[in-house]
């Protein structure tokens, strides 16, 4: 079975896609080099939505 593809979007704009476990890395990056917070794997995951 194929991974689900899901897909986040910023506030400031800054989008990513892919599946949940590619995105809540990326996104944990993008908080601390662009925004200067830790992200959780569960705050990254509750801003998942499906792609």
């Amino acid at each position: 079975m194929e991974p689900l593809l899901k897909q986040v979007t910023c506030e400031c704009g800054w989008t990513a896609k892919g599946t949940e476990d590619e995105l809540v890395p990326q996104i944990q990056k993008h908080g601390r080099e662009v925004h200067g917070i830790e992200v959780t794997r569960e705050q990254a995951v509750a801003q998942l939505v499906p792609a």
